[in-house]
């Protein structure tokens, strides 16, 4: 692995952190779907859980201060389109619902191949260093 060089280790683990962007990328496609379907309650709940586990996460990074954490920069930037394109459609108006079923099928394959190809790293937070997970 090449060395990058991170001002502060600890805020860079989070935002490259798996857990936050596999939530943030359920809860802009759990969103998305409420353009399309009649009933907003099982929207907004399975947007509500994957918030409240996020922000449970984020208490439990800042507060404990783990050492390693696993990151993943392929799916951070893959949430970082995902959020894109929920500003973008929300944005507009009169969209057909294509529009709001495509992010759907892609984030649901998207976790699916994160959960196939292992893109994951390990970030050593107090030596700045990241190495690969099944070398740990």
């Amino acid at each position: 692995m090449s060395k990058i060089k991170v001002y502060h280790p600890r805020l860079y683990a989070f935002f490259q952190s798996k857990v936050i962007n596999s939530m943030m990328i359920v809860i802009n496609i759990a969103l998305l779907m409420t353009g399309c379907t009649k009933d907003l309650i099982v929207p907004f709940s399975v947007a509500s859980v994957s918030f409240l586990l996020a922000l449970s996460y984020t208490v439990w990074f800042w507060i404990k201060r783990p050492q390693r954490i696993v990151i993943n920069s392929w799916l951070s930037n893959m949430s970082g389109y995902f959020s894109f394109y929920f500003l973008s459609v929300g944005a507009m108006k009169n969209l057909n619902e294509l529009w709001f079923i495509f992010p759907a099928i892609i984030g649901v394959c998207l976790l699916f191949v994160n959960l196939i190809k292992n893109h994951d790293e390990v970030f050593n937070i107090s030596t700045r260093e990241i190495s690969a997970l099944n070398q740990v």
